[in-house]
């Protein structure tokens, strides 16, 4: 679905984790944490092969959730039948809920990484299901993610689990009732979770022109200006550098402009148009434990640019 990760940067990172993997017996491991899976169709692919390998009544009951979808997404395209959509949306509630106990009775024979990907497939399932028919509020993405991380964390203590995503997202920041996946980890982690921002001045990046991610261009950076904090890191002598935040040295010596809440880049994957690419989410001490700063930066080479 994001299309952006298809980029000569990310071939290089891939085909620097396969060489790697190759001569050491610890493996980098990708592991997606996102329920934005369109229409599940991914996870439903996968609960589908293994039943088909390894049981048949998680093979049976995943043919009768893909049968019950067909009809609810058929159905939620006639927007008049409300009642109806919601009906449809709430026994596929509980088909889930069968396969999800259908997960902690299944063949013992299967290894434990194999049952953790089964149950992953259907928290998935669970959370895209709950983020489109029942549970709308803003933070929903953001606390499933972080559920999912915190779930991984459990079934696999021992391995370190370094986040990629958004600033906005690994962000420890709340505002109101609402929190972000960095808020949430922080809350799970306490001082183990460290959230780092990525930020820059100047330069280009890459976005699809429009939602169906089709044509893909490279739009300038908006010029950092006074209020955000892209124009004091700019001020500084380096091109790049990290900036460490929160340690016991910085906290006795704050800079106040730190402590000073102010715009910061917030650049999307697909181009809004507004002209506008600072967004404001808190002060950034109290975001992020740390930030690279680049002064310019190039935008990735996507295999899909039509330029």
């Amino acid at each position: 679905f994001y299309k952006l990760w298809k980029t000569a940067e990310m071939h290089e990172l891939l085909a620097w984790i396969s060489r790697y993997n190759q001569t050491h017996i610890l493996k980098v491991k990708l592991i997606g944490i996102d329920m934005e899976d369109t229409r599940i169709r991914t996870s439903r692919q996968m609960i589908g092969a293994f039943g088909h390998q390894h049981n048949e009544s998680v093979s049976e009951e995943i043919a009768i959730i893909n049968q019950k979808l067909d009809t609810l997404f058929a159905t939620n395209t006639r927007y008049n039948k409300p009642d109806e959509v919601h009906n449809l949306a709430n026994r596929m509630k509980a088909e889930f809920a069968k396969l999800e106990l259908l997960t902690n009775v299944v063949n013992s024979s299967t290894n434990p990484e194999q049952l953790f990907r089964l149950q992953t497939y259907v928290r998935v399932c669970q959370q895209w299901l709950d983020t489109r028919f029942f549970n709308q509020t803003v933070d929903a993405r953001d606390h499933y993610m972080a559920q999912n991380v915190k779930f991984y964390a459990e079934h696999h203590p021992a391995d370190k689990i370094l986040i990629w995503a958004h600033n906005f997202h690994v962000a420890n920041y709340t505002e109101g009732a609402s929190r972000q996946m960095g808020a949430y980890l922080k809350r799970y982690f306490g001082k183990k979770y460290l959230a780092f921002a990525f930020t820059s001045a100047s330069g280009s990046y890459t976005a699809a022109e429009n939602n169906t991610q089709k044509v893909w261009k490279t739009y300038p950076f908006e010029k950092a200006y006074p209020g955000t904090y892209a124009y004091v890191l700019n001020k500084a002598k380096s091109n790049l550098y990290f900036l460490p935040l929160n340690t016991a040295a910085n906290k006795q010596k704050t800079a106040a402009w730190l402590s000073t809440p102010m715009q910061q880049l917030d650049i999307p994957y697909i181009q809004t148009g507004d002209g506008e690419d600072y967004k404001y989410y808190g002060a950034m001490h109290a975001a992020f434990d740390g930030v690279v700063f680049c002064k310019s930066t190039t935008g990735s080479l996507s295999y899909l640019s039509s330029q």
